[in-house]
């Protein structure tokens, strides 16, 4: 068997064992502190930090009660230090007893109910700690069909922490990261998309550029499958981060321009054929998105913009919103003001001609 498998089935085991004990104090912190409080760390010192992660640990895994696991996850998260070998043993010693508690979540006679708290709480440990180098732990559930743990799974894997560590270079662990994600986002939800989304703007790279851009088409699908009725702020996420992309590249490339003028094009057609049906607070939060984009998006790219589509809102009158969406992004008459200033075209259209104008929304599916 291999010795890294046998070891956390043997960590597992001790989890299962402790299982079945009628009672459990909380870990005393002590020792812990002193060590966390000393210069140079001694054999002693690296065990108590090694038996408080474990202890922790099983505390997390065992409790039922949120309230109660929620201050197990804070007690951990609050011991981390500075001292080098500190730092070291207490990500070693997280990484060693959480892979144990995932490997008993799924490989006990656990009720499904209890599996499900065990992972997640566990998962959520995981980002509190804010290691990058336990990042690997979340990997395998970048996929699971269970949405809350496939988005702490992501949040675990886009953090600050995870993307300034890449950023740093030479580490195999990020490779392994940025190709999980790639694979992952289609199977994700539109939550854990901004999420990508903002990891891949963060990163700035040419496969970070190309994580924000995957996540643009696949919102720019479901409109054009009809399927988009939720999440528009996921669209001013997308919007503000595409809109960063091209200020900062001077609109050099025409891609990310059409991505941004498409998805901002959908939005404000969405928001004009769905007006007399919506709700008071669905048209308000569609609103919200065009107009924040058009200000913190629009406006600074365009000099002298004169907040057109914002204008036409106020006055609820559809017909002057779609004509100022055509002169900002292109219709009939002309290709519109933001290729006029960084030019860029939708793409050929059935005929093979190039298309100055966006795609028209399709009626929302049945």
């Amino acid at each position: 068997m291999n010795p890294r498998i046998a070891a956390l089935l043997s960590l597992a085991t001790l989890f299962v064992c402790t299982l079945s004990h009628p009672s459990y104090a909380q870990v005393d912190p002590r020792p812990i502190e002193a060590a966390r409080a000393k210069t140079v760390l001694e054999p002693g010192d690296l065990q108590a930090i090694d038996e408080f992660v474990a202890g922790a640990v099983r505390e997390i895994v065992r409790t039922r009660d949120f309230s109660q696991v929620g201050k197990a996850r804070a007690a951990l998260a609050s011991k981390r230090g500075m001292q080098a070998q500190y730092v070291q043993q207490f990500s070693d010693s997280c990484k060693k007893y959480i892979a144990a508690g995932f490997q008993q979540a799924t490989s006990t006679g656990l009720p499904e109910d209890r599996r499900f708290r065990a992972t997640l709480n566990l998962l959520i440990l995981v980002y509190e700690l804010q290691d990058p180098t336990l990042a690997e732990l979340a990997l395998p559930y970048l996929g699971s069909p269970n949405k809350a743990l496939q988005y702490e799974a992501v949040q675990i894997v886009t953090s600050t922490t995870v993307v300034e560590r890449i950023k740093q270079g030479n580490w195999p662990l990020g490779t392994q990261i940025l190709s999980q994600v790639q694979q992952a986002i289609r199977g994700g939800s539109p939550a854990t998309w901004g999420l990508i989304a903002e990891f891949g703007a963060k990163l700035g790279t040419v496969d970070g550029i190309s994580l924000l851009t995957e996540v643009a088409d696949l919102r720019i699908a479901q409109y054009t499958s009809g399927r988009v009725q939720d999440s528009p702020q996921l669209d001013t996420t997308i919007l503000k981060l595409l809109g960063t992309r091209i200020a900062a590249e001077n609109g050099k490339t025409p891609a990310v321009i059409r991505r941004f003028a498409q998805l901002y094009s959908y939005v404000i057609q969405y928001l004009a054929k769905a007006f007399p049906i919506l709700s008071d607070t669905q048209r308000q939060t569609w609103v919200s998105v065009v107009v924040e984009v058009e200000e913190k998006g629009i406006a600074p790219m365009l000099d002298g913009y004169p907040m057109s589509l914002r204008k036409a809102i106020e006055k609820a009158d559809t017909t002057a919103l779609m004509a100022e969406h055509d002169a900002l992004l292109g219709g009939p008459a002309s290709p519109g003001r933001l290729a006029a200033k960084w030019p860029f075209d939708y793409g050929a259209g059935p005929d093979g001609k190039v298309r100055t104008s966006p795609l028209e929304l399709p009626p929302a599916a049945k």
